[in-house]
């Protein structure tokens, strides 16, 4: 699994230095340093690296159950999160950093997940499904306790606003917002809806929410699937199409451009003929003279004259093998294009 930072100025992403199985990365306070789960070691447990990957990674939360951080209180000292348990499915649980122990905050036969401490550090907002779905509540924190239920027509991975006046979740396919009074006593306002959040890409883990709001609470981010291909709805099936490919393949030869035929000239190739001068009539002269009607020239074969004499003689006697009344072949090139000459041996 990848993880990868995204900055939202650019809009470039950058993919993180690789570590086993890293997933429910959750920031710090000081926006350097990141909280994720990894099973580098056997069960899921959680460390804190550099974001830009200097340094080791610190094991922070150890033990034989798969835990995924949550949120940290803003000062830092808190970090709350989900374990899972063998009787109870999943648990929230609290990490103090200056007595560096973790303790249980939270066991029932339900479910509880995402976790997220509010900026005040007095409440952890969380989901559950103690009433037969999944709610927002809200519990007293660090000590528990005191417990208000949020949403009332489901509602899973709360997020809080930067000022702790605002927590926000979501319902079905709407992201809610609920106003609240953090004060000596606790008022919540009605859950309003804000928008249509699609089809994205829910909670993965049970460690924080799988979206992110900007400091002033303008910009919501969520991933959403790549757009899939439908299923294909007919399948065709071709019979005996090995046949139906040579014959294809066949057309397309017979359909191919064609190399410029030969070109007969009245002409032998003399022992010191080096040059052939193409006429527009199509007749050569091997003595290099020029023609007021000529189109170009076409090397013979290179060498001094004895070479000539060896390739001339060759090429007679294979053409004479071959066909008897054919002369000596030269090849060249006019204007970019290839050109065949057929030299008769005779005049």
């Amino acid at each position: 699994m990848s993880a990868w930072l995204l900055d939202l100025a650019r809009g470039i992403p950058e993919e993180l230095p690789p570590d086993r199985n890293a997933h429910s990365l959750v920031w710090l306070p000081d926006g350097v340093r990141l909280a994720f789960s990894s099973d580098r070691d056997g069960a899921a447990n959680i460390f804190i690296r550099d974001a830009g990957g200097n340094g080791a990674s610190e094991k922070l939360v150890t033990g034989s159950q798969h835990a995924d951080p949550g949120s940290w209180s803003r000062d830092g000292r808190w970090l709350a999160y989900a374990e899972t348990s063998p009787l109870t499915s999943w648990d929230l649980w609290k990490y103090d950093t200056a007595a560096h122990q973790a303790s249980l905050f939270l066991r029932t036969e339900a479910l509880e997940r995402t976790p997220a401490i509010s900026p005040s550090g007095r409440w952890l907002a969380y989901s559950s499904d103690r009433s037969g779905r999944f709610e927002v509540y809200l519990e007293a924190f660090p000590a528990g306790g005191q417990r208000v239920q949020v949403s009332g027509s489901g509602g899973t991975e709360p997020v809080w606003a930067r000022d702790g006046r605002t927590l926000f979740f979501v319902s079905g396919s709407r992201l809610m917002r609920v106003g609240i009074t953090d004060g000596p006593a606790l008022a919540l306002e009605k859950p309003v809806p804000m928008f249509d959040v699609g089809a994205y890409l829910a909670a993965a883990t049970y460690g924080p929410a799988a979206y992110a709001v900007t400091p002033d609470g303008g910009s919501f981010y969520f991933v959403k699937p790549a757009a899939l291909q439908p299923a294909p709805t007919r399948v065709h099936v071709v019979l005996n199409w090995y046949d139906e490919f040579t014959r294809s393949l066949k057309r397309q030869r017979e359909t191919a451009p064609r190399p410029l035929p030969l070109v007969a000239c009245p002409l032998s190739l003399s022992r010191h003929a080096n040059r052939v001068r193409v006429l527009e009539d199509g007749r050569a002269d091997g003595h290099g003279a020029g023609d007021a009607r000529a189109r170009g020239h076409v090397d013979a074969p290179h060498g001094d004259a004895d070479d000539r004499q060896v390739l001339r003689e060759d090429g007679l006697r294979l053409e004479e093998e071959l066909a008897p009344a054919a002369g000596v072949a030269v090849g060249g090139y006019l204007r970019h294009q290839r050109v065949d000459l057929l030299l008769p041996t005779k005049h």
